[in-house]
């Protein structure tokens, strides 16, 4: 009831918990549906230097003496400490499946071959919205400390905020387990760490309630997706550092000691002691302005609405710890993808002139693919990455094409000669031979000329089996197959009657022409059955990204 005086017990510095006094203002019905909330102002004089602090969520608050539920959200800016209440009865409620049922959060389309750039923004859309929508006024936000660089972390700005976190550059490491207490007690300090090692990002809150190998807290939802398998562990707050918009706890995680394995409406609930599965990141970095090659070895944890962003981030964050990239630049990187179940997806590319968003859609899109894909669980145990980052701009245009003649027998051999434009105006000639077939049928023929982007609408558009996935081992084909698409390659494609037939990824380019035409009956159709599009293609690296395409027409006479 309103002006009650009681207080929470939560860390201010160190892992020493201590009283704080507060007093009840009101309690708001329906604070969210179906949920109410006791509201509460501080009136410690710490509580009032700081004003609302990010990382009380889940302090535990004590009225008549009884526990009646944790600090869980508040006001950024506001001149009064103000916090809501989540009351204690619903948080105890965690896991046992009493809670609001949880709303599907990503949707991505696998009836289309793949395209990572694409998965890769409506899996970045869809999160955001998602998290916008659970707190639309950011009043539920948890600090997340990181070793990243403030360069780092706002060349990395878009992927931390798909994520919905407030990164914080303050150098964070592990604490020495020696300084570390393993327990957990209502108020100490409940640390995420969603990456650990070279690089850390970890999410501060509060202990609400400790019952038995359960602990409680935060008092709202990390994500609220349900059951969940994150890292636990305990912490050290070296400060909180108050701030005129928003203040928050600068703190250091523990070891891990335990798992969280749900994170609900009303807030999270881990396990002492059980151990949560963890993603092996390795990311080695040379770069032009560095003598040295450096690398980061770090744990990811594993939730499918941040792992992507955060092997994204903490890749990004790791190119950028030595400097932005230059105006002119080119990144080359190669890596592997290691799945239980799938083998290993393995990449090698490079790009020129727009930034991070080609080896992050690539490293993302194949992670979001992977995690959200209907056809059965796939385990990703490692992600390891090479990069180069160059002072340079390999990104070209076809200036004009050149054929060694325009009328050809079938069998002969076509030369084409590709004059490419690169940055400063340096142009080169890249030569093709184009190898007619025996039976190529007498009429025009238009070959055409392209870069990565144009082979791979080709692709799409010609053999869309081969980039699509019908099932878990056609999806990792697809996803390698695309992949493996240079973006420093120059094509030319001559496309050719269709012949044969697809079945999923199976390709039948034999078949007599008769039964070709019966099994493509209506009647006879059967389910992802295409006709087979044929085409040859000649393919050089020229070193050079090429932006765009020409074609030529070819006149094949009777042999």
């Amino acid at each position: 009831r309103p002006d009650m005086v009681g207080y929470c017990l939560t860390v201010y510095r160190g892992q020493t918990v201590e009283k704080f006094g507060l007093r009840v203002l009101s309690v708001v019905p329906n604070w969210e549906p179906g949920r109410d909330a006791i509201l509460v102002v501080g009136t410690d004089e710490r509580l009032i230097h700081t004003g609302t602090v990010a990382g009380c969520s889940g302090s535990p608050v004590f009225l008549d003496g009884r526990m009646a539920g944790a600090l869980a959200a508040g006001w950024f800016g506001s001149k009064d400490p103000l916090y809501f209440v989540t009351p204690i009865e619903y948080m105890l409620g965690i896991g046992t499946g009493t809670g609001p049922a949880h709303e599907p959060t990503v949707t991505l389309d696998y009836t289309r071959p793949v395209d990572l750039a694409a998965t890769d923004a409506a899996f970045r859309r869809q999160v955001a919205r998602y998290l916008r929508r659970r707190d639309p006024t950011g009043q539920t936000l948890l600090p997340v400390v990181t070793s990243l660089t403030p360069q780092a972390i706002e060349a990395a700005a878009e992927y931390f905020e798909t994520m919905g976190l407030a990164p914080v550059a303050a150098g964070q490491g592990t604490t020495s387990s020696a300084a570390m207490s393993a327990d957990f007690e209502p108020g100490g300090v409940l640390v995420m760490p969603l990456v650990s090692g070279d690089i850390s990002m970890a999410g501060t809150g509060t202990v609400t309630e400790v019952v038995g190998d359960k602990v409680y807290g935060f008092g709202h939802a990390f994500g609220g997706t349900g059951a969940v398998d994150l890292p636990m562990a305990g912490g050290t707050i070296h400060t909180v550092v108050p701030g005129l918009l928003r203040a928050f706890k600068y703190s250091s995680a523990g070891p891990i000691v335990g798992a969280i394995r749900y994170d609900e409406a009303m807030g999270i609930l881990g396990i002492r002691g059980a151990t949560p599965k963890l993603i092996d990141l390795t990311i080695r970095v040379t770069r032009y302005n560095d003598p040295q090659q450096r690398t980061y070895r770090c744990r990811v944890a594993v939730d499918k609405l941040r792992t992507p962003s955060l092997c994204q981030s903490a890749l990004i964050g790791a190119v950028s710890m030595y400097g932005d990239l230059p105006p002119e630049h080119m990144i080359r990187y190669r890596g592997s993808l290691v799945t239980e179940g799938l083998g290993v997806l393995r990449f090698e590319n490079v790009s020129s002139g727009s930034g991070f968003s080609d080896v992050a859609s690539d490293v993302g899109g194949a992670i979001q693919k992977l995690m959200f894909n209907p056809f059965g669980e796939t385990q990703i145990r490692s992600l390891e990455l090479d990069v180069d980052v160059a002072e340079r701009n390999i990104r070209a245009s076809i200036k004009s094409v050149q054929v060694s003649d325009t009328v050809l027998k079938p069998g002969q051999t076509l030369r084409i000669d590709v004059l490419l434009q690169s940055y400063l105006a340096e142009k080169t000639t890249v030569t093709l031979q184009l190898a007619l077939p025996e039976d190529l049928k007498p009429g025009t023929h238009e070959v055409q000329i392209f870069g990565s982007e144009g082979y791979t609408k080709h692709l799409s558009n010609a053999a869309p089996h081969r980039l699509t996935g019908y099932d878990l081992p056609s999806l990792g084909r697809a996803l390698q197959n695309l992949l493996d698409i240079r973006r420093d390659r120059l094509y030319a494609v001559l496309a050719l009657p269709a012949a044969g037939l697809t079945v999923q990824q199976e390709e039948l380019p034999d078949l007599p022409a008769t039964r070709s035409l019966v099994m493509q009956d209506a009647t006879r159709l059967e389910p992802y059955m295409q006709p087979m599009q044929q085409w040859i293609v000649a393919h050089k690296d020229p070193g050079r990204i090429v932006l765009n395409q020409q074609a030529v027409k070819i006149t094949v006479e009777e042999p």
